[in-house]
């Protein structure tokens, strides 16, 4: 097999899921459905990306309509969204004198990656707008410390910034949920600076790009799979 494309955290960390996926998407190039989000849940790409440009730009309205724009209006998501932003933008990051780069782009012949911001070109910061612990293994950050260190930057640190989504309940109203937004707030989860993390991920790299086989790998992860049904049956 000849890869063409650059590898990205994103690429590798879907190999480790599921090798099949990987390869419909990556390999063949079939476009993934996006999958609907659950009653009573957010889009969460929607989600994500509001946040993000929220932060960016200081801006709590764009930010909900640019998930309305997505996603449709939805009352409590406008409420997650406005207090996820205002929780990140309390954190010393961004209140302090800092220079910050955001969506900073890492290039190399052999990968790419996006930063969500690097502060004083020593602090790296990947903000996450999930309840998912699994994403927070480090290496994404970890590679991005490397690849720019290769640039010529001395990345001292990295943390992630998580703003847990907090889930509707059934029958609650918007005031409700709005109350249970009375103590949240954003968390910074400093990663150890772990150059085996970063060998692993490169191992791995090489592994889908000479791979002849790409199993299936059926698990709960299957139903947020874009390609479950017309390309796959739930890993069968």
């Amino acid at each position: 097999m000849t890869m063409n494309r650059k590898i990205s955290y994103t690429q590798v960390s879907m190999w480790r899921q599921c090798p099949y996926r990987w390869r419909l998407k990556y390999l063949l190039g079939l476009e993934e459905p996006e999958v609907p989000a659950k009653p009573g849940t957010f889009d969460a790409l929607a989600m994500g990306r509001a946040v993000h440009a929220g932060i960016e730009d200081a801006d709590v309205a764009e930010a909900v309509a640019m998930y309305e724009r997505e996603a449709g209006k939805d009352e409590k998501a406008a409420i997650q969204i406005r207090h996820a932003v205002l929780a990140a933008l309390e954190l010393p990051v961004f209140t302090g004198n800092h220079h910050l780069e955001f969506e900073r782009k890492i290039e190399s012949d052999v990968y790419i990656g996006y930063a969500d911001v690097i502060a004083d070109g020593a602090h790296v910061y990947d903000i996450k707008t999930t309840n998912n612990a699994g994403y927070l293994d480090g290496t994404q950050l970890l590679l991005y410390a490397s690849e720019l260190g290769r640039e010529g930057a001395k990345i001292q640190y990295c943390s992630y910034i998580v703003l847990n989504k907090l889930n509707p309940r059934k029958r609650e109203t918007a005031a409700q949920y709005e109350e249970r937004f009375a103590d949240y707030g954003a968390r910074v989860i400093p990663v150890r600076m772990d150059d085996s993390q970063v060998a692993a991920f490169w191992r791995d790299a090489y592994a889908l790009s000479t791979a002849e086989e790409w199993p299936k790998c059926p698990g709960r992860l299957c139903d947020w799979c874009g390609y479950k049904g017309e390309h796959c049956n739930g890993g069968e």
